[in-house]
């Protein structure tokens, strides 16, 4: 019987290295189920800050990582747990959503306030569209073989970066004469691409 009320309910659910079950709920905390029992940790029991938290991810280590609704983020290692503040995060608001690299295991968080977010274990590096091309406003992260991150967005396309390039000719063995194109939804529906659209920011993709 899980050990939450009737009225809440799960947000997300993964398990861990361990094949531990871990999820959170929409306000009573973060619940953990290691094949016999299930835990509850909450604000009042541990050091959760937050009793309603965004979806969880694991880093090298198998530290389960988590956004919490104050606009904190955290970690846990089984037994203590770090308390990762906007002012080093550069996070600060809630509604993050946590992805970890299968490449590197290096942590990765959207937020569409804040853009995305890298933590390789030790730095925390800020990305846009300035500095990479990825939109300010990223959703989701999906990483491919080629560990091209590929980001959806509120109301502004796809974006992709690779720290090293992205090389689609390599990627898809298309052509070198293949035809290039920005690919972006035509919000005005007017067929061009300018400031009333949309798109792939600072990123040309095969058509």
């Amino acid at each position: 019987v899980l050990p939450i009320g009737p009225s809440y309910f799960i947000s997300s659910i993964t398990a861990d290295n361990n094949n531990v079950v871990w999820a959170t709920t929409n306000g009573e905390g973060i619940l953990k189920y290691n094949g016999t029992a299930w835990s509850l940790y909450t604000s009042f029991n541990s050091g959760l800050a937050d009793n309603q938290c965004g979806n969880l991810a694991f880093d090298a280590n198998n530290n389960l990582w988590m956004s919490t609704n104050t606009g904190v983020t955290q970690s846990f290692d089984g037994t203590n747990w770090t308390t990762w503040p906007a002012s080093v995060t550069g996070l600060t608001l809630p509604g993050v959503r946590i992805y970890t690299n299968p490449h590197d295991y290096s942590l990765w968080f959207c937020s569409m306030q804040n853009g995305a977010i890298k933590f390789d274990g030790n730095t925390w590096e800020s990305f846009d569209e300035m500095n990479s091309g990825i939109c300010a406003t990223p959703y989701h992260v999906a990483f491919d073989k080629y560990n091209n991150k590929w980001f959806s967005t509120w109301n502004s396309g796809v974006s992709v970066y690779n720290e090293n390039g992205v090389n689609y000719e390599t990627i898809y063995n298309l052509p070198t004469n293949a035809a290039r194109g920005t690919v972006y939804y035509d919000q005005n529906a007017n067929g061009d691409f300018d400031s009333g659209d949309h798109g792939v920011a600072g990123r040309r993709l095969f058509l």
